[in-house]
């Protein structure tokens, strides 16, 4: 999709919203809408954000959705997520499937809680490290206000 390879580019963020919008409009799959979420985050729209992301959620029932919360992690929506793993529901399954991501996250909102930092397992530490020098990366690009109209 065009739209996808315009946000991962930085560019044209009209145009990359005008192309979700429409493949939105002739397909409801969850990743359409993960995607159409996502550009409209990285356009400043911010539309019943999170019962979109709990509906997303809810659908994939909990699977594949590591890019996703990458992505909104990336478009500084770190509050959200937070409440996505703390989410009655949902929050347990979650935080066990996706405990790099969790952690990351709570890395992310300086929550320091009973020694933040001392429960996370040291197996899992390089990647927690690796994950957020990735969102940090991007969190560059896409801040860098040099995005290709």
């Amino acid at each position: 999709n065009l739209a996808i390879m315009y946000y991962q580019a930085n560019a044209n963020k009209a145009k990359a919203l005008e192309y979700i919008n429409k493949a939105c409009e002739q397909n409801n799959d969850s990743i359409y809408l993960e995607s159409q979420l996502t550009i409209e985050l990285w356009n400043g729209i911010f539309n019943d954000v999170e019962n979109r992301i709990m509906a997303i959620v809810k659908e994939k029932n909990g699977e594949d959705l590591e890019e996703f919360i990458i992505d909104l992690l990336v478009q500084q929506q770190k509050n959200l997520v937070l409440r996505l793993f703390q989410h009655a529901e949902l929050g347990v399954q979650l935080q066990e499937k996706y405990i790099v991501l969790y952690y990351a996250t709570l890395l992310l909102t300086n929550i320091t809680d009973e020694n933040l930092k001392l429960r996370i397992p040291p197996e899992i530490q390089s990647t927690i490290d690796e994950v957020l020098e990735k969102i940090a990366q991007q969190q560059q690009l896409y801040s860098s206000n040099k995005s290709l109209v």
